[in-house]
């Protein structure tokens, strides 16, 4: 298979005029694969840091491949036959580009095998829904790769394909805004605010996520959607969406009150999970089964698995797996790193890295997880979103004092009413000092940030380690 594959590329990429447009992690894997070809692909390079690129090329000895000046970033786009934009790229600055010639490597990897690929997508939950799913595939001993931001790489994983892995591909908006082939199976987790600075409103944002959903398969009649019912404003777009495209196979997953649509799938009712399918209702597990994952949400997020499970099954890609082993596999999950992440109990205090969560919804799911909370830690980098809703709902929190870092914990704390619960800081070590002064014994501090870490950190993982060393230094 991994012949046939690289066949078809040569094929379709000899004699092209081939722009790779930024040169990060992907765009270097990118070059990487164009080079493995080994066609006469004529490659170029167009990047804001031309010199690293340059270094770059030159430590390889390619006099083949030219890097573009710097002043022609982003000029002359139509001018190549292919243009692989970089995930980080806000897709309105290609607004006048012909989009068919716009591709990706989450577009490559949809043409050639995504037919047995479940793409995961959502403002939230994403990486671990994609690793709860894999694990529980993995557990059931069905050959499966988790792909994607957290994953392997997209096009590293296509030259390996062997012509029967399962993929499940973690992916942004960024990945998903230019996709013109959909994944078999398509989950969209929630809409909510977040990375506006990269399009031009939240319409254009919900619109790049939705379109995991409108990228049409070979036979449409076989894919499959799964949506979160609970988050009222993608319930709303999916509404409009069947009005287009009435052929899909939709699924929800959430509350079973909220199925508003009365889709099949798998719900939380009362204390039960069920599932639902042709207006049946079948209890298929109680919600009280041992957990390593804090959280309803992350309990809701799991739910995705018993449908993906069956849909594969249904297709013949994998055999049916039986539900008491779905759930001891969802009982193993650890979780992932920074995502209400237990680092332990320092002087009486047991801390909590949430520092994935960079949005207000998902600081409060975060709250709502922590039994006996007595300190919550929050601010970033401001993206401008709204934050009156959040400043409400942390007023409301008794006796949980607020530590606030700049820039956004600093605005928060000017429109809450009760300012005397807060405590204003300027960075993590004098937040983490503050959490060891004002914490009472028995209690829990947590880091759910409720914004994004670029003020101070390059992303949030730096920002949850260095909350874990000063938790450690500071004890």
């Amino acid at each position: 298979m991994k012949n046939i594959i690289k066949q078809l590329l040569v094929k379709r990429y000899e004699n092209k005029n081939v722009l790779i447009l930024g040169f990060g992690k992907e765009g270097r894997s990118t070059y990487q694969l164009l080079r493995e070809l080994e066609g006469d692909i004529n490659i170029f390079i167009m990047d804001q840091h031309t010199e690293i690129a340059k270094e770059f090329i030159n430590e390889l000895k390619d006099v083949q491949t030219k890097v573009l000046p710097s002043k022609e970033y982003l000029q002359g786009l139509d001018e190549f036959d292919i243009v692989f934009k970089t995930p980080g790229l806000p897709g309105y600055l290609l607004n006048e580009v012909d989009k068919s010639k716009i591709s990706s490597q989450s577009q490559l990897f949809m043409e050639y095998v995504g037919e047995r690929c479940i793409g995961i997508t959502g403002t939230k939950g994403k990486s671990t829904t994609s690793s709860i799913i894999t694990h529980v595939l993995k557990s059931a001993g069905v050959k499966v790769k988790l792909i994607g931001n957290i994953g392997f790489p997209a096009l590293e994983s296509l030259l390996e394909d062997d012509g029967d892995t399962i993929y499940t591909y973690e992916m942004s908006s960024f990945q998903t805004e230019f996709l013109q082939v959909g994944p078999r199976i398509g989950v969209i987790l929630n809409l909510f605010e977040e990375h506006l600075n990269n399009y031009v409103g939240y319409e254009a944002y919900q619109q790049s996520k939705l379109q995991l959903f409108k990228a049409q398969v070979e036979d449409s009649s076989k894919q499959v959607l799964v949506y979160g019912c609970d988050n009222h404003i993608l319930c709303d777009k999916i509404k409009a969406l069947r009005e287009i495209h009435d052929d899909r196979n939709y699924y929800a997953f959430g509350q079973s009150l909220r199925n508003t649509m009365s889709d099949p799938g798998c719900f939380l009712e009362n204390d039960n999970i069920v599932h639902i399918s042709n207006g049946k209702t079948k209890i298929i597990a109680t919600t009280d089964f041992s957990r390593k994952i804090l959280g309803e949400h992350n309990l809701l997020n799991s739910l995705v698995a018993f449908i993906v499970i069956e849909a594969l099954a249904k297709e013949n890609l994998i055999s049916t797996i039986p539900t008491e082993n779905i759930i001891k596999a969802l009982s193993n999950f650890r979780g992932l790193p920074h995502r209400l992440e237990e680092i332990g109990t320092y002087n009486n205090i047991t801390f909590y890295n949430d520092s994935i969560s960079t949005i207000p919804e998902a600081t409060v799911k975060a709250v709502e997880s922590i039994k006996n909370l007595g300190t919550l830690i929050i601010g970033g980098f401001d993206r401008k979103i709204g934050y009156n809703y959040f400043a409400g709902y942390l007023d409301d929190l008794k006796d949980v004092k607020i530590i606030c870092l700049p820039e956004t914990g600093h605005r928060i704390y000017e429109l809450m009413k009760y300012k005397e619960k807060c405590i204003l800081v300027e960075d993590m070590n004098e937040a983490v000092y503050e959490a060891y002064r004002v914490t009472k014994n028995g209690e829990a501090c947590l880091l759910s940030p409720a914004a994004a870490s670029y003020n101070q950190y390059k992303n949030f993982e730096e920002r949850g380690d260095h909350f874990v060393e000063c938790i450690i230094k500071g004890e």
